[in-house]
């Protein structure tokens, strides 16, 4: 593993982390650009600009079924994170991409693209 993904599952917890245990090595996106790795609990994305960030569940598939790094939102910008009631609705997920979000509402089981984000880390 190298370190750009190491550093990042550490960050995250290692394997008592919500990504677990790393399953597959890191890998050349189809960007020729980044790269990704594969954990039993989701991935872990790297651009050598953008950094690295862990994508799961249900907007890990939301982002694929639009293509990856070469869809519509291109690279992640942020893990996974709880919105508040200054963003959206309490109670809803958001990964922030290059070109927008995806918002998981974990009541109706929904994600949705929002087209542009605007939000201070």
């Amino acid at each position: 593993m190298s370190d750009v993904f190491f550093n990042k599952w550490a960050s995250l917890g290692y394997e008592s982390g919500y990504l677990g245990y790393p399953v597959a090595g890191d890998v050349l996106n189809t960007d020729n650009l980044g790269r990704h790795q594969q954990f039993q609990g989701g991935f872990i994305y790297w651009h050598p600009i953008y950094g690295a960030y862990a994508i799961t569940g249900r907007i890990y598939d939301a982002w694929a079924a639009q293509g990856y790094e070469n869809g519509p939102l291109n690279y992640p910008l942020s893990d996974e994170f709880d919105t508040t009631d200054e963003f959206v609705s309490l109670g809803q997920r958001i990964t922030v991409f290059l070109r927008g979000g995806l918002i998981y509402n974990s009541t109706t089981d929904e994600v949705v693209t929002a087209s542009r984000v605007n939000y201070d880390f």
